[in-house]
């Protein structure tokens, strides 16, 4: 199987992507009308020479609907993919997807930022109180 160039697995009820093994030569995939749920599911196949790859007609494919194919476009950014359901991928769609990317990014950084204030807070507000303890141990 390492020559396989073309593999339709559409209409079965593929939750996950776990077993399609190594396909180093995999030029298209057909994966329609399955039941993934998470996009980041199709991150399990990024073969070397993937150009083309349909996933309509999963849970994930309807619920995100137009932003499934800038969410491809970025789990696939590095590699040569040119089709997505059909679809020809376009310069603009890429550049969307690049600064979706780094708006999402941007995003987790002020999440964990404001984490890592709330825990120093927490934490000196917890010494704080710790030192208050002591002083009225030693008064008692």
């Amino acid at each position: 199987m390492p020559n396989l160039r073309k593999l339709r697995l559409g209409n079965n009820k593929f939750v996950t992507i776990d077993f399609v093994p190594n396909l180093p030569s995999l030029q298209k995939i057909d994966m329609k009308e399955n039941q993934v749920a998470k996009v980041i599911e199709f991150g399990k196949l990024k073969f070397p020479n993937l150009f083309k790859i349909i996933v309509s007609a999963n849970p994930c494919a309807e619920e995100l609907g137009a932003g499934l194919k800038i969410d491809i476009i970025i789990l696939f950014q590095d590699f040569n993919l040119k089709f997505i359901n059909k679809e020809e991928i376009t310069k603009e769609e890429r550049d969307e997807a690049f600064n979706v990317k780094n708006e999402r990014i941007k995003k987790e950084a002020e999440v964990f930022d404001n984490l890592l204030s709330f825990n120093y807070f927490y934490l000196l507000l917890n010494h704080h109180n710790n030192e208050i303890r002591k002083e009225k141990s030693v008064l008692d």
